[in-house]
């Protein structure tokens, strides 16, 4: 019994259950600590490859933006360059020498300058699963609204376009004697009686001047001013990695 009381008073003494406490949870501690470290740094790599990821996608919308600014400023410039004929013609002002000195008068509704919209990069960042650092959330916003909406508006103005180019070329094709040597031959004299005195030509142009110059043009200036804006804030972001 003595002993029994001897061991049992040993092991109760209250400075070594506590110094086996203090141990006890600094080991603890010690391994909560290294598992929030863990999970911390795994954190730190994961949002450091979502970011890589998300650059990589913005490179891509770079090379979008920059093609689709380079044909826009083209067909801006087409339009420039033909506004005055188009207000010429609607005008009256424009003479049988005035189309003989210059043939390409006549095919002013025969043609259009193409304009094709990439969106390679703005496929990828529908899908992209990652997480998105906060510092390119606003940037990211800007650009799913600028693909939905303003691509969507020059979309369906290009498309009216095009409808109008076909019904002028259909037209032509079908009803107009002087159609064959016109479109072969770039033959104007049998064009140059219908343009002059039939008013069908004039409705045609002035169509035409309105579905390109009141629709399509303005539609197609948004776009390039808010593409360069986004292609300026894509820059800085790829300029700051």
């Amino acid at each position: 019994m003595k002993l029994f009381r001897r061991l049992s008073g040993k092991t109760a003494r209250p400075d070594s259950f506590f110094s086996y406490a203090k141990y006890a949870i600094g080991e603890i501690v010690l391994v909560v600590a290294g598992i929030l470290i863990a999970v911390s740094l795994n954190n730190w790599n994961e949002r450091r490859k979502d970011a890589a990821s998300l650059d990589q996608v913005f490179t891509v919308i770079q090379a979008d933006l920059k093609h689709d600014l380079s044909e826009t400023n083209q067909a801006l410039e087409y339009y420039e360059r033909r506004q005055e004929v188009f207000d010429r013609v609607l005008a009256g002002a424009l003479g049988r020498e005035d189309y003989l000195e210059n043939k390409g008068f006549a095919f002013l509704l025969i043609g259009y300058p193409e304009v094709s919209f990439h969106e390679r990069g703005f496929n990828l960042l529908k899908e992209f699963k990652g997480a998105i650092p906060a510092d390119r959330q606003e940037l990211v916003g800007e650009l799913i609204a600028f693909y939905t909406e303003r691509g969507v508006e020059v979309s369906v103005d290009d498309k009216l376009r095009a409808d109008d180019f076909m019904a002028n070329f259909w037209h032509f094709k079908e009803q107009m004697p002087w159609w064959a040597e016109f479109i072969h031959d770039k033959e104007i004299e049998g064009f140059l009686d219908y343009a002059l005195e039939d008013p069908d030509y004039r409705n045609r142009v002035a169509t035409t001047r309105f579905i390109a110059y009141d629709v399509f043009v303005p539609e197609l200036a948004k776009f390039e001013e808010k593409a360069s804006d986004l292609l300026a804030s894509i820059d800085a972001v790829l300029a700051d990695n």
